[in-house]
């Protein structure tokens, strides 16, 4: 999994002096995020914005 530079940021101000306990919540958010990226990637048989001939849907909810 890799970070996207605003997302490597914020993890950097949140460990700047971070307890445990601020630090676990956007720890699970991101953690969270990423696991539903993968899961939507993987339904829809292409990555987001990824034009393929296999692709079986659309992100934004539309058919």
């Amino acid at each position: 999994m890799t970070l996207s530079e605003s997302a490597a940021r914020e993890l950097a101000q949140l460990l700047d002096g971070a307890r445990a306990c601020d630090l676990a919540p956007e720890l699970v958010r991101q953690a969270l995020q990423a696991l539903i990226k993968a899961e939507a990637s993987a339904a829809l048989v292409a990555d987001r914005h990824e034009c393929t001939s296999k692709r079986l849907g659309c992100c934004n909810g539309s058919r």
